[in-house]
């Protein structure tokens, strides 16, 4: 099947990833294109992910981009797991550039990287920031900044590297938050035109609302968020009116 753009998601779980894929494909389909989504992190569905796996994964990427990285697109193609080169794993490659590199039928490609800002506060070291910092309390936008300069900071010469297209879509608490769009205001006793991005505590608030949860809180199942991205999607434009960070995902892969 042929793609117009291929998108290459970096991101904290799998239940994101469900999330991102479903939104993704509906607006390339409102944009009447094909679009791809490739997950770079985590890989696999039994991969260990999290923010310190995720930040582990971006440092790995920066310390290969070394000297001249302009590998034979069959080099990258093997390591996205495409068609075998001879070879091919003897060499080191990050996967940012392979990722890149890859050209799918001339389509267009990008990588969004997604991280929820709830873990501002244990970034502050990695910008250089103090210790007397982390009994501030953060705004939203300072702590979406914080999470901007720390990626910036992990992918070190990719974020200069000239020609990469890396974009970043950092929700100010977590990617739940998109999932209470699905609710009026005045279910969630906010004022209406409020971003639902700062909504504090999603999680809590989306198992009181009576969505499936386990001793841990609410229940994280790849599945289940595919569903609440499919509900996303079927009132999209009310949904991006209501989340800053869904807005700013869907104009990434409109301008892509």
């Amino acid at each position: 099947m042929a793609y117009d753009k291929v998108f290459h998601i970096v991101c904290e779980g799998n239940t994101d990833l469900e999330v991102l894929r479903v939104v993704a494909t509906a607006v390339g389909k409102a944009n009447h294109e094909k679009y791809k989504v490739n997950p770079l992190f985590p890989p696999t569905p039994k991969a260990n992910a999290g923010w310190p796996n995720l930040k582990n994964w971006c440092l790995q990427q920066a310390s290969t981009l070394a000297g001249n990285l302009q590998a034979q697109a069959a080099l990258a193609a093997q390591l996205l797991g495409a068609k075998s080169a001879p070879g091919a794993m003897i060499r080191k490659r990050d996967y940012i550039t392979a990722a890149l590199d890859l050209k799918e039928n001339g389509a267009r490609s990008a990588i969004v990287i997604q991280i929820d800002a709830d873990i501002a506060h244990d970034l502050l070291s990695d910008i250089g920031l103090g210790l007397d910092m982390h009994v501030m309390p953060l705004c939203p936008s300072e702590r979406v900044r914080i999470c901007e300069q720390a990626l910036d900071k992990w992918l070190g010469r990719h974020v200069s590297k000239k020609g990469l297209q890396i974009f970043y879509c950092i929700t100010s608490l977590a990617l739940e938050n998109w999932i209470l769009t699905l609710h009026a205001p005045n279910v969630l006793n906010i004022a209406n035109g409020g971003n639902y991005d700062d909504i504090h505590f999603p999680d809590k608030i989306l198992t009181n609302l009576g969505y499936a949860s386990n001793k841990e809180g609410l229940k994280k199942d790849p599945p289940k968020y595919k569903v609440y991205g499919e509900k996303i999607v079927s009132g999209l434009n009310v949904s991006r009116g209501r989340s800053r960070s869904l807005d700013r995902y869907c104009s990434i892969l409109t301008s892509v």
